[in-house]
């Protein structure tokens, strides 16, 4: 049996810079995010491979939003639309990632070598 400590340190190898990042006062997604993150972190059975993969997902996840411009402007956006989906769990942070990625690589245009 696990230690919810030893699942964060074998899960969240982002954990300190998640935490530890500072963010304007007036950005709230970003604060919002990362209480889900918080939550999730310390809401998980460390036991449960499931949560133990979504845990590392949602490492992944958050460590791009902070440090891919493109990704955390997208992010924005979408909650300033006031789509129907708002942020209440981790599950709609990883899809929202997926849906980043696949635009990504639809957007990859080929080279012509002369």
């Amino acid at each position: 049996m696990k230690t919810q400590m030893e699942a964060v340190l074998v899960c969240c190898k982002y954990y300190d810079f998640i935490i530890n990042f500072h963010y304007p006062t007036y950005d709230y997604v970003t604060e919002k995010l990362i209480n889900i993150y918080q939550e999730f972190i310390f809401g998980m059975n460390p036991d449960d491979k499931k949560a133990l993969t979504m845990a590392r997902q949602l490492d992944q996840v958050m460590y791009v939003y902070l440090t891919t411009k493109h990704f955390y402007q997208m992010v924005q956006n979408y909650d300033m639309n006031g789509t129907s989906m708002i942020f209440e769990d981790a599950a709609d942070i990883i899809a929202l990632y997926h849906d980043y990625i696949k635009d990504e690589m639809k957007s990859t245009s080929t080279t012509k070598w002369i």
